[in-house]
């Protein structure tokens, strides 16, 4: 089960800056909203697949951190060797 105490709901970042007291009118004047959203493109390739990661992510895997961690292994793979001469370990912070 989802303990629902324990998550943080968030409004959509497109969403944000439109007010409570607005959405409140717009759906008690039972009116379409004109909204001038910044323009994001959409309909690129690359949108699609990144679409279809996070849909993938979200089915496979729960919370921020795990979905973050999901894409991240998609998107940045481990490297491989063709032997142990080839591996070069990363410096140390």
């Amino acid at each position: 089960m989802i303990d629902w105490s324990s998550i943080t709901i968030t409004s959509p970042p497109i969403l944000r800056n439109i007010s409570t007291a607005l959405f409140r009118s717009i759906v008690r004047d039972k009116k379409t909203p004109e909204w001038d959203f910044v323009h994001f493109p959409y309909d690129t390739q690359a949108m699609e697949w990144c679409g279809k990661l996070v849909t993938e992510a979200s089915i496979k895997v729960y919370g921020f951190q795990n979905r973050d961690g999901f894409v991240d292994h998609i998107l940045f793979p481990m490297p491989e060797f063709d032997n142990k001469t080839d591996y070069k370990p990363l410096p140390a912070d």
